[in-house]
């Protein structure tokens, strides 16, 4: 994807604004800034940008890991069996399946969207693994030590079953965040023809797909990021996610966000492993140019002047989707909407 600066917009604002292409000073920069960010996120969501489009393939769940603590009720991708479980027994060693892909069912359960079991009743006797429904709690539980009369709210002898919502979340980790969902899919269409399409659409949580299906290929379009930054300090420390407008030497100024606690004097060229650069695309430049423009305008005497720019800048984004669509285009949006 091709870039522009965020200085260079902001210096071409500034010529349309008051005539001089120069930097705003420090009582118009968040004016800019603050505009700028609403014109991207219009420009970002108006089309699905073919260089902002992403697919991967996604799990519901992360893998387990052996030393991580879980608990009743956490939920992992077991490798070995290439299933999922959910945690009926705290432990931070014991892996789901043995290599014999055994159930470890003092420990995990298989996850099911419904589960079907007798009725608990005491004075029967239940093994590691058993299954039942207590009515008291309208729950399904399994048994993780032997008993005959424990009823099944003791967590020491019994572990909740809980329905499998099968969903990505918008943000997983070790994987990059989810914008706008276009197509979820059981294989990569750009490597192949045969792949159908899931019965997925979005939630509060993230995807949500009907199929059963252990994984997925998700077709999205990348969030868009937010303009926010003020300058940055070489005596100020930054936290993840604090964003700094920086001008590396010998180089055009953009915005960084913090992706790792930055000390005092951490700046984007000294310690770029810190830092990664607010990438804007240049298709997006004159739209947004035009239309930050238009909203610095004020004023019953300017408010012609204010039309035509803003009819200037949807020309320039009208133009911008002309030239991103083409008959190859990606296949046809396949995702349901509530």
């Amino acid at each position: 994807m091709k870039t522009i600066s965020f200085e260079e917009l902001l210096r071409e604002v500034m010529a349309l604004w008051t005539g001089r292409n120069e930097l705003p000073d420090t009582e118009h920069y968040p004016r800019l800034r603050g505009k700028m960010d609403l014109s991207l996120q219009i420009a970002w969501s108006r089309e699905f940008w073919r260089d902002l489009m992403r697919i991967e393939r996604r799990f519901f769940r992360p893998n387990w890991v052996n030393g991580t603590s879980y608990v009743q009720g956490d939920e992992v991708y077991d490798q070995n069996s290439q299933g999922y479980f959910q945690c009926v027994r705290a432990t931070s060693s014991q892996a789901p399946t043995d290599s014999g892909l055994v159930e470890n069912s003092g420990y995990w359960a298989a996850c099911a969207t419904a589960y079907t079991a007798a009725n608990w009743v005491s004075g029967t006797s239940y093994a590691i693994g058993d299954q039942v429904y207590y009515l008291p709690t309208s729950t399904f539980y399994q048994c993780i030590q032997a008993t005959s009369s424990v009823v099944c709210t003791n967590t020491s002898y019994w572990g909740p079953l809980t329905p499998f919502d099968r969903y990505i979340a918008w943000e997983q980790s070790g994987e990059n965040e989810i914008g706008k969902l276009f197509a979820c899919r059981t294989d990569n269409h750009f490597v192949t023809t045969n792949y159908d399409d899931l019965d997925a659409w979005e939630s509060y949580q993230g995807i949500q797909v009907r199929d059963n299906v252990t994984s997925c290929y998700v077709f999205y379009r990348q969030p868009c990021p937010r303009l926010k930054g003020d300058s940055w300090s070489a005596t100020a420390s930054y936290a993840v996610g604090d964003q700094v407008y920086f001008t590396p030497t010998g180089d055009k100024g953009n915005l960084y966000d913090c992706i790792s606690s930055a000390s005092a004097g951490d700046s984007p060229s000294t310690d770029p492993e810190k830092w990664d650069q607010v990438d804007i695309p240049i298709d997006f430049a004159n739209f947004l140019v035009w239309s930050t423009y238009a909203r610095c305008l004020s004023g019953d005497d300017k408010t012609d002047i204010k039309n035509d720019a803003m009819e200037m800048a949807e020309e320039y984004l009208s133009q911008a989707i002309d030239n991103a669509r083409s008959p190859d285009q990606t296949p046809s949006r396949s995702v349901r909407t509530y």
